[in-house]
Parts: C-alpha cells; structure tokens; sequence
C-alpha cells in the first residue's frame, strides 16, 4: 500500500484534471498571399547570357513540314525529371524553356546514362529554335535564370 502526505496528494488529482482537459488551438489569421507570392516560377525569371553548363541537349527540326521538334537531353545519372515550362513562336523562331528537375545533394542515384526526349508541336510554323534550360535540385529553390542549351539551325 502506498501512502504519501496531504500535501502531494491535491497536487496530483490537479494536475491528472487538467492534462485530461481537452486543449484547444486556433490558428492565426492568414493573410491572402500577394501577387509576387502567385506568380510561377517561370514568371519571373529571366535568359541569362552566361554559358550552360548541364546535361547535353540537342534540339531536331521536323523536316516533314509539321511544325515540331524533338529535344532529347542525356543525363549521366538516375533521377532526374524533364519539364516544360513555356514554349512559343515568333515571327517563325521557336523558343522552349525548359526546367531540369535533379537529385538533390544527398539522394542517391543510379550512375548510368539516360535519356528523356520531348516532342514539340506547334500550330505555328517555325524555321529555327532555341532551347533554354534552367537546373533544379529537390529541396532547393529553383534558379530565376534559363540559359542557352541548344540552337537548330
């Protein structure tokens, strides 16, 4: 049997009473998110003329008179992700920006080469193309600048 003095004892229902009370949380207020916070990544980047350094990119124009292209990029390991983020025509110039989506710092991947191809149609014609890309590693913040990967002609 145990015993405990007259002190303890008033101490130790309270405290048994109110870890039993429900508890309560509200949420602050949250302010609605402004129009920098909306935008896309792809909205406010810019070209950057500063040399590409990433995964070999090759752009192929489709000489059967449909206006398409064909960008294939080899990446040396597993892992990464290929995403269009806006493409258009001007005045029969082409323009894709693309972002590569890696691995980041500390995933580990498989060391072998792989190919990913995206097919570009347009209702548009176009002659010539530009591919801009932009390197993303998961868990980081994607870069705000493109740079030139590829030119057809």
């Amino acid at each position: 049997m145990l015993s405990y003095s007259r002190g303890i004892a008033p101490m130790i229902v309270a405290a048994t009473i109110a870890c039993n009370a429900p508890v309560r949380h509200q949420a602050a207020p949250v302010p609605p998110p402004s129009a920098a916070a909306q935008a896309t990544p792809a909205d406010a980047t810019t070209d950057s003329p500063a040399p590409y350094q990433g995964p070999a990119v090759t752009i192929a124009l489709n000489k059967n008179g449909t206006p398409a292209a064909t960008v294939k990029v080899t990446f040396t390991t597993g892992g990464w992700e290929l995403k269009r983020d806006r493409s258009r025509v001007k005045d029969t110039f082409g323009v894709v920006h693309l972002t590569f989506a890696g691995p980041g710092p500390d995933d580990m991947v498989a060391q072998v080469m792989q190919e990913k191809t995206w097919e570009w149609e347009s209702s548009e014609p176009f002659s010539r193309a530009e591919v801009w890309v932009r390197i993303a590693r998961r868990g980081q913040a994607p870069p705000s600048e493109y740079r030139l990967a590829a030119r057809a002609p």
